[in-house]
């Protein structure tokens, strides 16, 4: 399902159908909103995203702050796009649990189990399986032999609060955040030397591929870093058109770094002499597919790529998103 972002200059306007992850699709609706400056948002999400990519403790008591007390100025947008349709507050509560849940210190679970009981809190879906992936993380760090990688994986399942018939089933929001959950323990203990980990799940009959976010990381962990580009790109370029999927998969493209950025730009090149000199005879997915992704890196070549097609023809969603001051986060919760 085509997705669609458009810039008022007065105020942030969205017009989206989209498919949720595993459930059914939303009717389109525009939902307006008062004028909100997107750049100190986005770019905040990307701060998020970033502590939990590196497992940085030292921002353990700003993420918690953000689950009671995230910007009034993230209340003003109704409802964005980042992977999935949700208020900003909310998109900034999931990406913070999270980051909690990847670094994994002992400190903040007092804090998040007092959050059951709160408001703000204690419906989303990513609380209990971040409060048990902490316990499960803290029990056992580095599993390397099968009974431990077994006895940590449910410890989680069990503080988790869901069943492994539901999770098995994958079909509520909560057994989805396990499964991703599970996915990236299982992804951590094959590259601490436990090769069997994945091969475990499925004996136990956990099926990752009941979310698309957990079967992403089973796809990733197995492949060598040149590789994990090579099947991100065929991805990308086998898409036929804008869905939820695509941008999960531009951001592990972005989180390539580097090397990611080279692949992306070696297609906007073969995407050029394909089209020829006009630009506008560009294949118009592929053309936003591969500018998107250029949105995601902090580097002059991929802004002046971006900038010379925009200053040539109008692509709406893109011209959104480069209008962004930082590289654009396209989702929350991976």
């Amino acid at each position: 399902m085509r997705a669609s972002r458009r810039w008022d200059l007065n105020r942030w306007r969205i017009l989206w159908g989209v498919t949720l992850l595993c459930s059914a699709p939303n009717a389109p609706a525009q939902i307006p909103s008062d004028e909100v400056n997107m750049d100190s948002l986005v770019c905040q999400l990307r701060t998020i995203r970033e502590a939990g990519r590196l497992r940085d403790q030292s921002q353990v008591t700003r993420l918690l702050d953000n689950l009671t007390n995230p910007r009034a100025g993230a209340f003003t947008i109704i409802k964005v796009d980042f992977g999935y349709i949700a208020p900003f507050a909310y998109h900034l509560q999931v990406a913070s649990l999270v980051a909690l849940a990847r670094i994994a210190d002992a400190s903040s679970l007092p804090a998040l189990e007092k959050l059951r009981e709160e408001q703000c809190c204690k419906s989303l879906p990513h609380l209990e399986p971040t409060i048990a992936r902490i316990r499960a993380e803290l029990a056992y760090p580095t599993p390397k032999k099968q009974e431990e990688w077994r006895e940590k994986v449910q410890r989680f399942i069990d503080l988790s609060g869901v069943s492994l018939d539901e999770l098995i089933r994958g079909t509520s929001p909560q057994a989805r955040v396990c499964l991703q959950y599970i996915a990236e323990m299982a992804a951590v203990a094959y590259e601490q030397g436990y090769h069997q980990a994945f091969a475990d799940l499925v004996s136990q009959g956990i099926r990752l591929e009941a979310d698309f976010r957990a079967n992403l990381i089973l796809h990733l962990t197995y492949r060598t870093p040149k590789q994990r580009v090579e099947w991100l790109m065929s991805q990308l370029k086998a898409s036929n058109a804008t869905t939820h999927h695509t941008y999960y998969v531009i951001q592990a493209l972005a989180d390539c770094g580097d090397s990611g950025l080279k692949a992306i730009l070696e297609w906007f090149e073969e995407l050029r002499q394909t089209a020829g000199v006009e630009t506008h005879s560009f294949d118009k997915v592929s053309l936003r597919h591969c500018l998107l992704a250029l949105c995601a890196f902090d580097k002059p070549e991929a802004k002046r790529a971006v900038k010379d097609v925009l200053s040539q023809q109008v692509i709406s969603d893109v011209s959104n998103v480069a209008r962004v001051d930082c590289p654009y986060v396209f989702v929350s919760d991976f």
